[in-house]
C-alpha cells in the first residue's frame, strides 16, 4: 500500500512567495484520482479526477490532455512531491509518467517501457529516494492444482527517478505482488514470505533477509504497511501478520477475513482498510482494522462486490468501488468517515482500482492567478 499526500512544508514554501511582501490570498483543492483498471483484454484503463469540495467528476483525463487513450491496464499508481504521477500499467507493461497538478493528466514525458526485459508482467510500483521500484511477476508460471498460477522468476526493476533509466534488477522467487521502503531497504512481499532487498546510494542492490512466517500462518504475502515501524502484511486465508522491521521477525499475527487479493490501505486515522466480498452469499463490506489493539471493525454500508477502497488524508471521506460487471463504467461510491453513511455516489470508469488524493492550493487574484502544490 502506497501512502501517498503531498508535502505541507513544500507547498508553505511557495504559497507565500511572490514579488510582494504581501502573500496573494489562496484556495484550497481537494482531488482523488480515480484509476481505472480497465478490462485486461481491452486496454481501457482510464483515470477519472473526482473534486471532494464540488463533488465533481471529470472523465478520462488521460485522453482529454493527451488526445489519445492510455492504451493498457492500470495496475498502479504513485506520485512525488512535485505532483508527477506514475501510472503503473500492464498489457502492454509501461509507467505513464504524468501530470497530476498543472495539467491534470498530461504526459510529461515518454513512458518507461518494457524494453530488454525490463518490465515483465507489472504489479506495483514504489518511490523510495531517488529510485523507482516495481515488482513483475515475470513471464515463467506452474499452474497449481487449484488452477491459479505460480510465477516463479519474478523480479523487481529499479529506475533512476532522476534519469527514468534502469538502475538495476533483483529476483525474488515466486509471485511478487506489494512494495514498501524504509531507510534504504525495499520489502517485497512473495509467495514464501517478505524480501528485504538493501539499496545503496551508490546503485548496489542486493537481498538481505527473506523473512517468512510461522507454518501455521503461512501463505502467500500481498499487501504491506508501515505503522510505527512495524510491516503489517496481509496473508489471504490467514490474515494480518505484523513483523518488526528492526528485528525482521514476526510480532503478532491477527486472524481476520480478507478478499482473495488482501489489499490493505493505510489511512491517516491510523486504522488500516481493506475490502472484503463473501461471493457466496453476494455480500460485500469495507473493514477497518486498529493496529493497537487487532480489532476489526465495518466502516461502510454492505453491499454486494467491492473492488477497491481508499481514505482521503484532506477529509477523511471513505472511497470504494462496485465494478459491476467488470467491463462497463463502475459506480464510486464516497462515504462519511465519522458517520459511515454515503454522501456521494458517481460514475467511473471500467474497474474502478485504486486512488490517488492530492491538494493543492490555488492563488485568487483579480488579474492573474498562479499555483503551487500541498
Amino acid at each position: 500500500m502506497k501512502k501517498i499526500f503531498l508535502l505541507f512544508a513544500f507547498a508553505v514554501s511557495l504559497v507565500f512567495t511572490s514579488c510582494n511582501s504581501d502573500p496573494l490570498p489562496t484556495e484550497r483543492h481537494d482531488v482523488v484520482y480515480v484509476l481505472n483498471s480497465g478490462n485486461y483484454s481491452e486496454h481501457n484503463g482510464s483515470i477519472y479526477l473526482y473534486d471532494e469540495t464540488t463533488k465533481r467528476m471529470e472523465n478520462n483525463i488521460i485522453n482529454k490532455s493527451n488526445g489519445e487513450e492510455l492504451g493498457a491496464t492500470i495496475m498502479d499508481g504513485i506520485y512525488n512531491v512535485y505532483g508527477m504521477g506514475y501510472i503503473l500499467c500492464s498489457n502492454p507493461d509501461k509507467i505513464e509518467i504524468i501530470d497530476l497538478y498543472r495539467n491534470p493528466g498530461r504526459r510529461l514525458t515518454n513512458p518507461i517501457t518494457d524494453a530488454d526485459g525490463q518490465l515483465r508482467n507489472t504489479r506495483e510500483i514504489m518511490l523510495g529516494d531517488n529510485w523507482i521500484f516495481v515488482s513483475n511477476q515475470g513471464e515463467t508460471y506452474v499452474e497449481q492444482p487449484d488452477g491459479m498460477y505460480e510465477y516463479t522468476n519474478s523480479f523487481v526493476s529499479i529506475f533512476d527517478a532522476n534519469t527514468n533509466t534502469l538502475a538495476g534488477k533483483v529476483e525474488v522467487g515466486s509471485d511478487a505482488q506489494d512494495l514498501v521502503y524504509s531507510n534504504n531497504k525495499l520489502y517485497v512481499a512473495t509467495k514464501d514470505g517478505i524480501v528485504v532487498v538493501r539499496c545503496e546510494p551508490t546503485g548496489d542492490f542486493r537481498i538481505s533477509n527473506t523473512i517468512e512466517p510461522e507454518a501455521d500462518f503461512a501463505g502467500p504475502v500481498k499487501y504491506m504497511c508501515i505503522v510505527n515501524g512495524v510491516i503489517y502484511a496481509s496473508i489471504p486465508g490467514k490474515g494480518i501478520w505484523a513483523v518488526s522491521i528492526g528485528s525482521e521477525t514476526t510480532v503478532d499475527t491477527y486472524a481476520m477475513e480478507l478478499d482473495y487479493d488482501g489489499y490493505l490501505f493505510l489511512a491517516d486515522d491510523g486504522y488500516i482498510y481493506t475490502y472484503v466480498n463473501d461471493y457466496a452469499a453476494g455480500t460485500a463490506n469495507v473493514l477497518k482494522f486498529d493496529p493497537k489493539n487487532g480489532n476489526v471493525t465495518s466502516a461502510v454500508p454492505e453491499g454486494h462486490n467491492f473492488y477497491s477502497v481508499g481514505v482521503s488524508p484532506a477529509t477523511g471521506n471513505i472511497f470504494y468501488s462496485e465494478p459491476n460487471d467488470y467491463i462497463t463504467n463502475s459506480t464510486m461510491n464516497v462515504v462519511d468517515g465519522k458517520t459511515g453513511q454515503i454522501i456521494d455516489t458517481q460514475v467511473a470508469g471500467v474497474a474502478t482500482y485504486r486512488y490517488l488524493f492530492l491538494s493543492y492550493y490555488t492563488y485568487v487574484d483579480e488579474e492573474q492567478s498562479s499555483e503551487s502544490a500541498m
